[in-house]
């Protein structure tokens, strides 16, 4: 079988191209892709034959792919801000380092809502930052944030927008990122009931790093408590994990420290998004392969042959590499879905 050899099919700095005099001098390149706001970033080595050199401020976007795959067959890894140059005397090479939304979605100014249902305050931030939002009717309709009573208003509130935006995702059980102009914000369920983007074998797998997986019931929960109102009284939900979710032990996290939510849904889907959360790391992946576009993160892969592994996870990070030594790697970190 011929190799395989990777290619950066497109360079974009400040809104220019620049494949052949940035790209093509491009070496040990590395693209790390993870949820949330400001994560995402990449670096390389650029060589001193590089005719255009990114500076710190600069723009730049990279797309790579196979030379013979299709062209729609690529990763893009969307706009990214230089924030970090390394220059090297005893080399002529000019390393540089770059990350996703480094000005982060705006200042750092206190940001609060009062009886806004979560919904509507995706909405409005994606508007503030000019960003459109896929999949908006799928965005729970749940008023965010609690009271110190049944009756007062209920309030949610973050240190800036990015922050809000991040702090909806992890306490209501949401995939938040942004790329490519968009604000993604899709209820985890969605994302893992989705079929898988590729299916894995241990064949598929870099032999000379081995795969790793790990159980863990530390700071695990089979039911999450929390208090809301009630037609005017007090109550206590109790949303209870399934054994997907690592519901391995008995123990139930009190919320109701946290003030009442507004209403029954409101407060399941504060349990959900707590078990999601508190669980998240009961049963993981770690697994190097060969490169593949459709290894991105919020997608799903099937490990096929990895028992007692099999079965569906979902991405939570992915780090591209492109070197000379090894062609087109992506290390995969993933979190168990189901059978």
């Amino acid at each position: 079988m011929p190799v395989k050899k990777p290619i950066f099919s497109s360079v974009v700095i400040n809104a220019a191209t620049a494949t052949v005099s940035i790209g093509a001098h491009i070496s040990n390149f590395s693209y790390t892709e993870i949820w949330g706001a400001a994560a995402s970033h990449f670096e390389f080595d650029l060589a001193d034959s590089a005719t255009i050199k990114p500076t710190i401020g600069d723009y730049l976007e990279i797309k790579f792919k196979y030379a013979d795959d299709p062209a729609a067959n690529l990763v893009n890894t969307g706009t990214m801000r230089v924030d970090d140059t390394v220059r090297r005397y005893d080399y002529p090479l000019l390393s540089i380092g770059a990350n996703a939304f480094d000005y982060n979605l705006g200042n750092r100014i206190p940001i609060s809502y009062t009886n806004a249902s979560i919904r509507a305050i995706v909405e409005t931030q994606s508007s503030v930052f000019g960003l459109s939002l896929p999949d908006l009717d799928t965005i729970s309709g749940a008023i965010a944030g609690t009271s110190t009573n049944v009756t007062d208003p209920k309030v949610e509130k973050a240190e800036s927008r990015a922050e809000m935006l991040a702090l909806l995702a992890r306490k209501y059980g949401y995939f938040f990122n942004l790329y490519l102009g968009q604000l993604i914000f899709r209820d985890i369920s969605i994302l893992e009931s989705q079929p898988a983007a590729r299916v894995l074998t241990k064949s598929d797998v870099c032999n000379d790093v081995v795969p790793q997986s790990r159980k863990t019931t530390s700071g695990n929960y089979r039911n999450a408590q929390v208090t809301y109102n009630n037609g005017g009284s007090p109550a206590t939900g109790i949303y209870t994990a399934t054994a997907d979710d690592g519901a391995l032990t008995n123990n139930t996290i009190n919320l109701s420290s946290e003030g009442y939510y507004n209403n029954f849904d409101s407060a399941s889907r504060r349990g959900y998004g707590q078990i999601k959360e508190s669980n998240r790391n009961w049963n993981r992946m770690s697994i190097s392969c060969e490169g593949h576009y459709l290894l991105r993160v919020g997608n799903v892969v099937q490990l096929a042959d990895f028992y007692p592994d099999y079965g569906f996870w979902l991405i939570e990070q992915a780090v591209h590499t492109i070197r000379k030594s090894d062609g087109w790697r992506t290390q995969l970190d993933l979190r168990y879905i189901s059978l």
